[in-house]
């Protein structure tokens, strides 16, 4: 099986597709964790990687398909790992775990091991010498996305190896990553308080916490930061978004009602709401020209409000989205991404 980038895909009998959709009758195999996927139920979970693990455990790299080729539509770590996993069935033995670890660490932006984290800076780091490399060279989306797999997947095993060449480039945010979650943990500095009938975090702070801390230290789908210096923000995260299998979570429901309750009562800025279907939408407070704002709220009015409101979607289920609903289903259809060819579906 050999790596073709996804518009290279026309015509390629029994091709499979990773972390996106397969929307060629030629495709006969796809294993996504994106809302509405067509991944077999037996190789469904939380990241694309794992299920091309699975399938790979599952002896599926053997079967009858006899597949060719596989592609993904985007560049991402997931991505990267799971076309890797499918072409290098026999290493899995030696590098299943932190296969599993990066794709988890970079997807979700939480880590289980410090190695995993470590793999996944250095991953970052080359990506970006190739993004560096390339400016100016690809105009076209689906070439930059070819040319950083074809460039990337020589990489990964010695990545997975923890053969790290560029350390230097990424060391100083393995320190603030690691500080950060010391800090969270021992509670100076900040606080994480949760919320868990509407699956809210709060995180309080008197600076900014790397994000790789704060969602390693809670679980919680849904975050309100009040960060000293930083804009208020409500937000999702990917977990949400995709359809993850190991724990249940709630249904998103729509932010801008919940940006135009906060507007009510806001005196120095506006909230401004994002689709709920994006990955990662976001409800933030703008000054008048664009700038950080500092709520009029008081920060347990805001909470308050905040968790008022997601107790009372919860009761609407004609306002819920659920990742098994598929991106052409729910109440925000006219804020669906526009880089995915819905229509060939």
């Amino acid at each position: 099986m050999h790596y073709l980038g996804y518009e290279q895909l026309q015509g390629v009998q029994n091709h499979m597709v990773v972390d996106t959709y397969g929307v060629s009758p030629l495709c006969v195999l796809e294993l996504s964790h994106w809302p509405g996927n067509r991944t077999p139920n037996a190789f469904r979970r939380d990241t694309s990687t794992e299920s091309v693990v699975a399938w790979v455990e599952a002896g599926g790299h053997d079967s009858e398909l006899s597949i060719q080729a596989v592609s993904n539509d985007h560049y991402d770590l997931d991505g990267l790992l799971a076309i890797w996993a499918a072409m290098n069935p026999d290493a899995l033995d030696a590098h299943r775990d932190a296969l599993v670890g990066v794709a988890t660490t970079e997807d979700f932006d939480r880590f289980v091991s410090e190695q995993d984290l470590r793999i996944t800076l250095e991953l970052l780091a080359a990506e970006q010498l190739v993004t560096a490399a390339s400016a100016g060279r690809d105009t076209d989306t689906n070439a930059f996305t070819a040319r950083l797999y074809n460039a990337l997947l020589p990489e990964v095993q010695r990545c997975l190896s923890g053969r790290f060449q560029l350390e230097a480039e990424w060391a100083g945010e393995f320190r603030e990553v690691m500080r950060s979650l010391e800090l969270l943990e021992g509670g100076l500095g900040g606080c994480v308080d949760e919320y868990p009938d509407v699956d809210l975090a709060v995180v309080v702070s008197d600076r900014p916490f790397h994000p790789f801390a704060v969602h390693t230290i809670t679980q919680r789908t849904r975050l309100l930061t009040l960060v000293q210096g930083q804009r208020p923000t409500i937000y999702y995260r990917y977990e949400s978004f995709v359809d993850y299998v190991s724990r249940s979570m709630p249904p998103r429901v729509p932010l801008k009602p919940l940006a135009a309750r906060l507007n009510r009562s806001e005196r120095c800025g506006v909230w401004v709401g994002e689709g709920m279907l994006a990955a990662h939408p976001r409800v933030q407070l703008f000054a008048p020209d664009g700038s950080v704002a500092i709520s009029s709220f008081e920060a347990d009015s805001l909470i308050r409000t905040v968790v008022d409101y997601f107790r009372e979607a919860a009761i609407d289920p004609s306002t819920h989205w659920r990742p098994g609903d598929g991106l052409r289903a729910g109440p925000e259809l006219d804020l669906l991404p526009t880089s995915i060819d819905l229509c060939a579906r």
